[in-house]
């Protein structure tokens, strides 16, 4: 299909706009990270940015297609995937994961706009499929040293959240335990597990992408209802609902993940189906699933059939009725019958016929 020289242009412009937006939300996370984890965290985030934007350059030129690094996309995958990380990664996981998500799964189908999965989802799902050890090895919360990457000499492990609620094990009902989950003490994604910074987050988009919050909200209103009805800790549906929001990579993805509007459904109510069936399957696979987060692996399911859900009607009972036409009296049925039955062949009566 032939592209107007002079959209492109705009569409560039339209997709950076949208990717600097996603920066500026994710630049809290990325301090809390570097709060909790100290520098080796903000070097994670650089050195997977910089992958990026390398990334992006030659894969372009391998795939014989202009390379769009001005429209920042490139530069938000690289600073999501080592949020959705441990802090004590190896350096070389976060790059793999960029790379897998740019050369494998964005620029083969074009752009940041006509991608078929989510690339974030899809990297964070193969590098849990590959090294789970890495991706779930998470470290005690704290600064990370050289020496506290996973099974280096000075690393301590920590239970994550996910962790617990896949051993059916609870945080209790103390209130001390509650706030660690909002100011994030407790282990995880080093980018994922700040209550605080992730509301502020979901809050602004009230102001910035109403349009996108229809899945979000849908989301989380699944993972909400499904964790209230099948609680997997013995302390009560509340505490359920909230380890189950707090755990892992669940709100994160409803606020980065679901959203990409080059997989997202176009209309509202294509958006609500998208975000309830891809929160059931997420809370389905941590139910039921072999990794203790598999909401990467929901998302993706998600993206499968996102055009389906712009064709989801309403159900007969909802739709409106078309009123019904009166009948007609039988001066109007005989007016039709009559001008119906008259040969326009046949001259009137008394004339005649021209031949």
């Amino acid at each position: 299909m032939a592209t107007n020289r002079a959209a492109v242009p705009q569409e560039v412009k339209d997709t950076r706009k949208y990717s600097l937006g996603t920066l500026l939300m994710l630049a809290p996370l990325a301090v809390m990270s570097t709060y909790y984890y100290g520098e080796r965290a903000l070097r994670m985030i650089l050195l997977s940015a910089l992958t990026a934007v390398i990334a992006e350059y030659i894969g372009s030129i391998f795939v014989r297609k202009k390379a769009t690094i001005a429209d920042l996309n490139a530069l938000c995958i690289g600073v999501m995937i080592p949020l959705l990380l441990p802090a004590s990664s190896p350096l070389w996981l976060p790059m793999v994961g960029v790379i897998f998500a740019i050369v494998v799964v964005k620029l083969p189908f074009g752009n940041a706009r006509s991608f078929m999965f989510e690339p974030v989802s899809a990297a964070i799902a193969f590098l849990t499929i590959c090294s789970r050890a890495y991706v779930f090895g998470y470290p005690k919360v704290g600064v990370i040293t050289a020496d506290s990457v996973i099974l280096g000499p000075d690393f301590t492990p920590g239970t994550s959240l996910a962790a617990m609620l896949y051993q059916n094990n609870s945080i209790g009902t103390n209130l001390i335990s509650m706030l660690d989950l909002w100011i994030g003490s407790f282990v995880g994604p080093m980018g994922a597990t700040c209550g605080f910074a992730l509301l502020a987050v979901l809050v602004s988009m009230f102001f910035s992408r109403r349009e996108e919050l229809y899945a979000t909200l849908s989301f989380l209103g699944m993972c909400i209802v499904y964790a209230f009805l099948f609680p997997r800790v013995l302390t009560g549906r509340t505490v359920s609902v909230a380890m189950e929001l707090s755990a892992g990579m669940l709100v994160f993805a409803s606020i980065f993940l679901i959203t990409n509007p080059a997989i997202l459904p176009k209309t509202k109510k294509g958006k609500i189906a998208f975000g309830l069936f891809a929160g059931l399957v997420c809370m389905l696979i941590r139910n039921f699933g072999v990794f203790e987060e598999g909401v990467c692996f929901a998302v993706l399911l998600a993206d499968a059939v996102c055009e389906q859900f712009d064709k989801i009607g309403l159900p007969s009972f909802l739709k409106k009725k078309q009123p019904e036409k009166a009948p007609l009296s039988e001066e109007e049925f005989e007016r039709i019958t009559d001008t119906s039955f008259i040969d326009v062949g046949e001259a009137p009566s008394g004339g005649a016929v021209n031949g």
